[in-house]
Formats: structure tokens, C-alpha cells, sequence
């Protein structure tokens, strides 16, 4: 198993036991989230993530140039937000494992500004993206950084 500095282990099969361990290291990281990678290395044009993500856990809203992606939920709820360029939010979908009539899996056009928030303690999905390059993501300038997950937080609330 491989990793790097980005929390990322590298991985094929996928077991019950592994997403206790994601839960275990997404408790204990600074960021609340960790992820397997099913990829083998990051210029694969298709990347695919086991993550997981706690509830008190912000990620930045972001858009990827020339890029679709998916999110599939295998354990708890997540909301996914999706912004206008002013930082308005245009759409929301809540995904949900336990909730018949809620999806379970989205595709969409990742050029559009879009964030995740576990509406569950923890939530793990898997994520399928195409077209990564090393400088395809970027971020809102008018949202906090993921690292200030205090204001990250507050600015996901008042969206509500």
C-alpha cells in the first residue's frame, strides 16, 4: 500500500474493515476526511475515492476544468451543493444510503462550482472523476479555505 501527503492509500478490494479504518483516520485528521485511492497513480484519466468525511468537515467549494464527476454513497447522507460564479447556491441534492427516495449516486459537469457536506456523523462515498491534471482544480476565492474548517462550517450553515 502506497501513500502520500494528501492521506491517500492506495488500495483494490475494499472491506467493511477498511471503511471502519477511514472513519478511525478521518476522526483523528486535522481536515476530518480521508480516502483510499483506487487509481494507481494521479495521471490516471480516471480517478476513483473510497472517502470518507465526518460531519464537521469543510471542503472549500471547487470546480474542475473539462471534468465529470460522481458521487455514489456507500455508508450515511451527504448534501452537494452546487454554486452560481457569485457564490449563490443554484442547486442542492442530498444524497442519502437510508432514504428510499433521496438518490444514491450523481453525475454532473464539475466545471460547475460544487461542495459536499456529510449530513450524517460520517458519511463514505465513492468518487469517479475523469481529466485530472495537477492544476485543474480551482477554488472559490469567495468561500473560507478548507483549512478553516470554523468559518468553512459557519459559511455551509448560513447557506441553509
Amino acid at each position: 500500500m502506497k501513500s502520500n501527503t494528501s492521506n491517500c492509500r492506495y488500495k483494490k478490494l475494499i472491506y467493511h474493515t477498511d471503511i471502519s479504518s477511514l472513519k478511525k483516520i478521518s476522526e483523528g485528521a486535522n481536515l476530518k476526511r480521508s480516502r483510499i485511492c483506487l487509481h494507481d497513480v494521479n495521471a490516471d484519466k480516471i480517478q476513483q475515492m473510497i472517502i470518507n468525511i465526518s460531519y464537521d468537515s469543510y471542503i472549500q467549494p471547487h470546480r474542475q476544468k473539462r471534468c465529470k464527476k460522481s458521487y455514489m454513497i456507500i455508508e450515511g447522507g451527504l448534501c452537494v451543493y452546487f454554486f452560481d460564479d457569485m457564490g449563490k447556491v443554484s442547486e442542492t441534492k442530498i444524497l442519502d444510503i437510508q432514504k428510499n427516495e433521496n438518490p444514491l449516486m450523481i453525475m454532473f459537469d464539475a466545471e460547475r462550482w460544487h461542495t459536499v457536506k456529510s449530513i450524517s456523523v460520517f458519511t463514505t462515498y465513492l468518487e469517479s472523476r475523469n481529466s485530472y491534471t495537477d492544476n485543474d482544480t480551482e477554488f472559490a476565492s469567495w468561500a473560507p479555505k478548507s483549512a478553516d474548517s470554523k468559518n468553512g462550517l459557519l459559511f455551509l450553515q448560513n447557506l441553509i
